[in-house]
């Protein structure tokens, strides 16, 4: 089996039922921001967006602790523990050259590739608009979403664009309620000459994909990555 074996450096709760674990970055490991990542434990295997940006000396993943026989296998590793990983893959990422706006439609957990995009754009002075509608059920239930604030503080290009959709404090700065058609065009305007990319539990990019749809975006403007196990 071809792979790296690597130590667990660090883990810590990022949201509620939420945990990140950062691993070694073997150093012939190369990747592009969005890409995913397998990792082994005994017989059991399971794939992960990479949260973490290529330029960043770890390799890591976030995920909801469910309970799951690999869930918690992985919630009991200790620092300096060996994973096996294989990878990187997939290609939700963005084209090395194009002149559209992006926007990322992210549902919970489905940020882990976002965070990994907008970190290694701002880091490259990436030239083009950004867009992040990230929603959760609640505040307590975001993961990362500090660490996004600070990115969109640094980077004058990237606009974060949090929603919940549960009861929330008057004091919460940002949007409220699912994200749909109209929160889209406030945002984005002209809906069409936008590229899109779509991630999270299946029924998010589901609905997501059906609003573009009825919006008549091209097929071709869309990407998706589906978060299986968290509907």
């Amino acid at each position: 089996m071809n792979g790296f074996i690597t130590p667990l450096k660090t883990k810590r709760e990022i949201a509620q039922d939420t945990m990140a674990f950062e691993f070694e970055k073997p150093a012939k490991f190369d990747f592009i921001a969005g890409q995913t990542v397998d990792v082994t434990l005994g017989t059991r295997v399971y794939t992960f967006s990479i949260a973490s940006a290529p330029h960043e000396p770890v390799i890591r993943i976030a995920t909801r602790m469910r309970n799951s026989e690999f869930k918690k296998e992985l919630g009991r590793l200790t620092k300096g523990e060996k994973v096996r990983i294989q990878g990187p893959s997939g290609d939700f990422v963005l084209p090395k050259k194009f002149t559209q706006r992006i926007a990322m439609l992210a549902g919970g957990i489905g940020i882990t590739p976002f965070l990994s995009i907008v970190s290694s754009a701002t880091r490259e002075n990436f030239p083009h608009r950004l867009y992040l509608f990230y929603s959760n059920t609640t505040i307590a239930s975001a993961p990362f979403l500090k660490e996004l604030e600070h990115i969109a503080a640094e980077n004058s290009r990237f606009a974060l664009i949090p929603t919940i959709t549960d009861k929330v404090s008057t004091l919460w700065p940002y949007e409220r309620g699912r994200v749909d058609g109209r929160m889209l065009t406030r945002h984005l305007g002209d809906l069409l000459s936008v590229r899109y990319y779509l991630a999270g539990p299946p029924g998010f990019v589901f609905a997501m994909r059906r609003i573009l749809d009825e919006k008549g975006v091209d097929e071709d403007n869309i990407r998706t990555e589906e978060f299986s196990g968290y509907a």
